[in-house]
């Protein structure tokens, strides 16, 4: 069931992918990003992209999808069954509402990591090399992402969200030359500001 909306979620990703690259190759006044949208597309796939996400271990939810799916499956089918008939009703009503709960967490959890790597497939294809994180710069930013505010890292070494409802984003950045360096030095100086 979910893997279909992941894939809306995917398609919606690839388009915003390529969006925020032609707003920055507007902003930085041209780069040196190939934004050929029919050679991204024949490149990129939603489906192959969710597959990926949801078969590897999510260091986030701390499981593999289907593992996990399966799981909570059988603890909400078993809470509805033992429940149906207990003195005990609120406990069981109890233990569905948790299980909704993690259910919809996790599957958030999910969607935002199938985003992310959809983002950066599609950067990447695009000729992005470097991206730039970028915290919400207020008092809810854990101490796990203050420190990498500002940081720019090449594309493939960029850290992964480490946790639920992380809020912080990464920034696609024009490969590096002359004209470049300097426009590295004055974004970073706007986000820090």
């Amino acid at each position: 069931m979910n893997k279909k909306e992941y894939k809306k979620i995917c398609d919606d990703a690839i388009e915003y992918a390529l969006i925020f690259l032609y707003e920055w190759e507007r902003l930085y006044e041209g780069t040196d990003f190939f934004i050929d949208r029919k050679e991204i597309l024949k490149e990129i796939n939603a489906d192959d992209i969710v597959k990926e996400v949801l078969d590897e271990y999510n260091p986030v939810t701390g499981y593999k999808y289907d593992r996990e799916t399966e799981r909570k499956k059988a603890r909400t089918a078993e809470g509805m069954v033992a429940g149906r008939n207990s003195d005990n009703r609120p406990f069981y009503v109890n233990i569905l509402n948790r299980s909704r709960n993690l259910w919809f967490t996790q599957s958030k959890q999910y969607a935002e990591d199938i985003a992310d790597q959809t983002t950066i497939k599609v950067w990447k294809r695009a000729g992005v090399k470097k991206v730039m994180w970028i915290t919400e710069r207020d008092e809810k930013v854990c101490e796990d992402c203050r420190p990498l505010d500002g940081q720019i890292f090449d594309i493939d070494d960029a850290p992964d969200k480490q946790h639920y409802n992380c809020r912080c984003m990464k920034v696609p950045l024009p490969n590096v030359n002359e004209r470049t360096e300097s426009l590295y030095k004055k974004i970073k100086k706007i986000i820090t500001l």
